[in-house]
């Protein structure tokens, strides 16, 4: 599940994607801020960010997906 936070005193939630983790099948790091994953429907999705390291989220999305 992915959650779009937005504000800083009074926060506001977004749910923008709801994918259980043991659908994804293939997670692939694209440069700096993008990630590539794969849903065991073949389908395609993409997740960009510059608020934290794409490389601990790639790492996070791995282990719940494995477990």
């Amino acid at each position: 599940m992915f959650v779009h936070e937005e504000g800083f005193l009074r926060k506001n939630y977004e749910l923008t994607l709801d994918l259980p983790y043991d659908k994804i099948v293939e997670i692939s790091q694209k440069g700096k801020h993008e990630l590539d994953f794969t849903d065991v429907k073949e389908k395609k999705y993409v997740f960009v960010t510059s608020d934290i390291s794409i490389s601990h989220v790639e790492d996070s999305l791995k282990e719940l997906a494995h477990r």
